[in-house]
């Protein structure tokens, strides 16, 4: 787990907007490995945006299944603002059980 790894730095970021709500953030550091930003929205403390490398992945419109919150909708963007992609759930259905390739 990369947060956890003793070669891992993590240092606090100033407040931003994310969707024009509060957010907080963290930065990941490792030895050759690209740094990653991860921003929490300030009032839910769910995941806002993810920055990486040359992308801003944002989170949004979270719903709830069997009591697990997920964001039903993503945002790539370049840093210039440009899309590159989205993506939208509009069912999700959690698993009885693992299937045995994944065991």
């Amino acid at each position: 787990m990369p947060l956890t790894r003793k070669d891992s730095t993590l240092t606090l970021l100033p407040e931003i907007k994310v969707e024009d709500k509060p957010a907080v953030g963290i930065q990941l550091a490792r030895k050759g490995k690209a740094d990653l930003s991860l921003y929490f929205d300030k009032e839910s403390g769910l995941l806002a945006r993810i920055d990486w490398r040359t992308y801003h992945v944002t989170f949004s419109d979270w719903k709830e299944v069997d009591g697990v919150k997920y964001p039903s909708k993503s945002f790539v963007r370049t840093k210039e603002g440009k899309l590159h992609l989205w993506t939208e759930f509009l069912e999700l259905e959690r698993l009885k059980s693992l299937p045995d390739c994944l065991k």
